[in-house]
């Protein structure tokens, strides 16, 4: 995969036939000038057929004449917490949030030690097959599971769901300019009666409202 220095963002290039580029950190940086991007990739020493950019959310509408194809995003738009609580979510999911905190289940931000990747590292040894694939987390020891948890971890948050001091479930997110994104979320198979899943995810809601992510 080549790249191309266009002002301060680093394009960087796909594909066989057909060669593509794209911006290298497309969920953390906007392609505000496309004209100027295309004229200078022309000017590259690297072949490059087609430009492929996206408009992050939550821009919405096409700012450009460009072809354009619609992209699916779960996102939740966040102004505060009590909103979120009262008007976004049905009755079933704060029940299963309440469910879980009655059942002793607790979630909380917290940071990256080595007690939490101990955590992580059971979770995912649990099975080799999650919703009919091969886990590709499964088997792997303690050092490789702290270094991919610690990649990006100056933008990353972590939560976690903790029931009689196990660790049983986790979401880990990243921050960026505008929005927050999910990039991981798994919890104790066996404990999913518990409903681990939608307590983190309130917490999540909670710590992006305190943080002003919209």
């Amino acid at each position: 995969m080549e790249g191309v220095q266009v002002g301060d963002q680093i394009f960087v290039t796909s594909g066989g036939f057909l060669r593509t580029a794209t911006v290298k950190n497309e969920w953390r940086e906007d392609v505000a000038a496309p004209e100027e991007v295309i004229l200078a990739l022309q000017a590259a020493s690297a072949r490059i057929d087609l430009l492929k950019f996206w408009q992050r959310i939550p821009e919405t509408e096409a700012k450009f004449h460009y072809y354009k194809e619609w992209r699916n995003i779960a996102a939740i738009p966040i102004t505060n917490y009590k909103h979120w609580w009262e008007k976004q979510i049905s009755p079933k999911a704060r029940n299963k949030v309440r469910k879980a905190q009655k059942l002793g289940v607790t979630f909380e931000k917290v940071e990256l030690d080595d007690q939490f990747v101990e955590g992580v590292v059971a979770i995912y040894n649990q099975s080799p097959v999650r919703r009919g694939k091969r886990f590709w987390h499964y088997g792997k020891d303690f050092a490789t599971v702290k270094r991919g948890l610690a990649r990006d971890l100056e933008d990353s948050v972590f939560v976690a769901a903790h029931y009689e001091k196990s660790l049983i479930g986790f979401i880990k997110f990243n921050v960026f300019d505008r929005y927050a994104m999910v990039t991981q979320i798994l919890d104790m198979i066996a404990l999913r009666d518990k409903a681990p899943v939608n307590g983190m995810i309130a917490k999540s809601v909670e710590v992006c409202a305190e943080r002003g992510i919209p």
